[in-house]
């Protein structure tokens, strides 16, 4: 913890409130107050903003949804903090789920989206698909070495013509189709409580994207396969899941070497071998 972010927050709220640190984001460093009640985001650098994701949760949570959200509480106009009235449960990658929960669990997420994707949010930033993959090749292409030397040299010509061939030609063959979109929709980011309650949280990297953005880091087949049958999702946008699925490992694979967490390099250099073998 860092004293003077806990002093804030107390100042915020009073002393009498159990305080968890968490230092797993990537942009911001967390508090999560009274089991999850209450959210604290302090930025890791003064160019992080919480402009967009203040913007974003006061758009969302007018829509009418049974899922559970998060709203603005305190915010800070030097954008040092934001507070957040939480949502409770656990993150779904941490749980062991029934049949029955995964079918809950897609079924009210893929709901969810198509409210979602027909919601305008003024102001929300905007990523074409050429932008997309300009971000994919940026991510890849300066840990190139790393990835030629953990696999063979037919491997990582593979992968090489996958990135920068195959699947941005195919994409952009299927065409470019922006929504308001979640932007980080994973199970790190869905939540289950006690009661079968699914809430959603980190809208800090919502815009408008294409659609299948929002499908194709869900991770479990069942959850997804019942999002989709509840969004409605034709073949065009299974096409582009599907693709988006197959280089997304060689594109995260950037985070893992930033913390210089090899053991979390290596398993994503498996995911990207086990990425080559689909067809």
């Amino acid at each position: 913890m860092i004293p003077q972010e806990v002093q804030t927050i107390e100042k915020l709220l009073g002393v009498n409130h159990e305080i968890v640190f968490s230092d797993a984001g990537h942009e911001s460093r967390g508090y999560i107050i009274d089991d999850g009640r209450i959210v604290f985001k302090f930025p890791r650098s003064s160019k992080i903003s919480y402009d967009n994701e203040i913007n974003a949760l006061n758009a969302v949570n007018a829509l009418i949804t049974d899922i559970g959200l998060q709203r603005v509480g305190w915010t800070a106009q030097s954008n040092s903090y934001l507070g957040l009235y939480g949502v409770i449960g656990k993150a779904i990658k941490n749980l062991e789920l029934s049949p029955a929960q995964k079918l809950n669990i897609g079924k009210r997420i893929g709901c969810f989206l198509r409210a979602l994707h027909n919601l305008e949010v003024p102001g929300a930033p905007i990523c074409s698909l050429a932008d997309e993959i300009k971000t994919w090749h940026d991510r890849y292409l300066p840990h190139k070495d790393f990835i030629d030397a953990n696999m063979t040299a037919i491997e990582s010509a593979r992968l090489h013509e996958l990135m920068m061939e195959e699947a941005p030609s195919a994409l952009m063959k299927l065409g470019d189709d922006r929504v308001f979109a979640h932007g980080d929709l994973s199970g790190n980011n869905i939540f289950l409580d006690k009661s079968g309650n699914v809430g959603l949280i980190d809208f800090s990297e919502s815009g408008y994207l294409d659609r299948a953005s929002d499908f194709m880091d869900i991770g479990d087949a069942e959850i997804s396969e019942a999002m989709l049958e509840a969004y409605g999702a034709d073949d065009t946008l299974v096409q582009k899941i599907s693709i988006r699925q197959r280089i997304r490992p060689a594109a995260i694979l950037v985070y893992y070497r930033l913390k210089d967490d090899y053991a979390g390099s290596m398993r994503t250099v498996e995911k990207i071998r086990a990425s080559l073998k689909t067809v």
